[in-house]
């Protein structure tokens, strides 16, 4: 909560989130496409999307979960699938190390 407060005092009063488009999955989840407009005009490179899974606790409904996805303003090109196969080589090669890597929970939980 202390981000998102963080977040719309660094948007100031001119930005602010535009939903495109939104759907309601099974199980009380949903995802939500969005993007970013300064006085009315959209923002270039500031496209998202964010799934949400949601939890009833007391007959409330809560978000118990975010995963999102935002638009990089720079496109990847051929490096990234170079640093991909670069890393599976590494993995290959150290498969102790890269299992507690993939392994690796925020939060420091293995």
């Amino acid at each position: 909560m202390n981000f998102r407060q963080d977040l719309m005092e660094a948007m100031g009063q001119n930005v602010h989130f535009v939903i495109d488009s939104w759907m309601e999955g099974d199980n009380l989840t949903a995802s939500v496409i969005w993007h970013l407009e300064w006085k009315g005009k959209e923002i270039p490179h500031t496209t998202g999307c964010n799934f949400f899974e949601c939890q009833q606790i007391d007959g409330k409904l809560i978000i118990s979960k975010i995963i999102g996805v935002e638009e990089l303003p720079v496109k990847p090109r051929d490096w990234v699938l170079k640093l991909l196969k670069a890393t599976i080589v590494v993995f290959d090669k150290f498969p102790f190390p890269a299992e507690r890597i993939v392994a690796y929970k925020v939060g420091g939980n293995t």
